[in-house]
């Protein structure tokens, strides 16, 4: 789960919930369109799962993407992270694409390929010192992206 890391700064921090909140979400920038769960074609093809929530591959509207459904759902925690990563513009980042209300859940950019977790796990894993480094700067520099803007955002749930 992404969230504001609460800034020791009052004004910076007051100046996160002075922003207007969307009840009906979609109709301002940070708030990711809402998509009818029934329009989600949710597969049972599992990827993986967090501290939050599983993650599945869906279609949407002829595309295959990542989608999260919470494990205790509340639309609040789901629309925060969903604005939070909103806010990301990184290529180290998943993007989001939408809000579901019913189930809580949302959709995000798919990363194709072996998932790094399985990955890591097989005996024979063995790659080059340098793949390592590149993949771990590629954590690092999306990580950093985070921290460093105006308002922090912290992860919350690294892990391979």
């Amino acid at each position: 789960m992404l969230s504001f890391i609460k800034s020791s700064e009052p004004t910076q921090f007051r100046e996160i919930y002075r922003r207007p909140i969307d009840r009906e979400g979609g109709n301002n920038d940070k708030t990711p369109p809402i998509i009818e769960g029934s329009e989600i074609d949710r597969g049972n093809e599992f990827i993986g799962q967090g501290i939050f929530g599983r993650v599945y591959i869906a279609l949407y509207d002829g595309k295959r993407y990542a989608w999260k459904e919470y494990k205790k759902p509340t639309f609040e925690k789901a629309k925060h992270e969903a604005e939070c990563l909103k806010l990301m513009n990184h290529p180290n980042i998943v993007k989001v694409f939408g809000l579901c209300q019913n189930p809580v859940s949302i959709l995000m950019q798919l990363c194709e390929g072996e998932n790094l977790d399985k990955l890591i796990k097989k005996k024979d894993f063995n790659p080059p010192l340098r793949i390592l480094l590149v993949w771990t700067l590629q954590v690092a520099e999306g990580l950093w992206h985070m921290h460093n803007r105006e308002i922090p955002v912290c992860h919350g749930d690294i892990k391979p």
